[in-house]
């Protein structure tokens, strides 16, 4: 989209490079590894952290900065093994937010308090909600519309 809405020329060539990919007629060097025509190759999910994000105790205030860069994962348990590493590199204290674990009414439940709070499902918060003031963060839904979460 971005390709056609600005022309530019390296994203057209990206945009093309990624859907061959897609379409699998990027060459295949072992049963599970591709070898991309495009970016740079890294060997451990903070390197590509360091190389998407570079200079970030520096950048994390600019919101344009942020909005050029993003990291795509397969696994919610990678994005966020990235995002604790790069919520360490933000300069500042950081705050860390539970979420409720209990209920008003006496349900009977089987599991173990401790079990419900290691669970991490699609579409919900953490159980343990880590921020830094500065540290960008994404409103999945918006509770009270038309104004979102807290006055922002």
């Amino acid at each position: 989209m971005r390709a056609h809405l600005f022309g530019d020329s390296n994203s057209e060539i990206f945009a093309r490079n990624l859907l061959r990919l897609g379409d699998g007629k990027v060459k295949q060097i072992e049963e599970n590894r591709i070898l991309l025509p495009f970016g740079k190759i890294t060997n451990a999910p903070f390197e590509l952290a360091l190389r998407v994000f570079p200079n970030l105790e520096n950048n994390y205030r600019k919101k344009d900065w942020f909005s050029e860069r993003a990291i795509v994962a397969p696994k919610n348990d990678k994005v966020s093994s990235i995002n604790s590493s790069l919520l360490t590199t933000v300069p500042g204290d950081e705050q860390t937010f539970r979420s409720i674990d209990s209920v008003e009414e006496d349900i009977a439940v089987d599991y173990p308090v401790e079990f419900l709070n290691s669970l991490n499902p699609p579409g919900m918060p953490p159980y343990h909600l880590r921020l830094k003031i500065g540290a960008p963060v994404i409103l999945l839904r918006n509770l009270n519309p038309p104004i979102l979460c807290n006055g922002t």
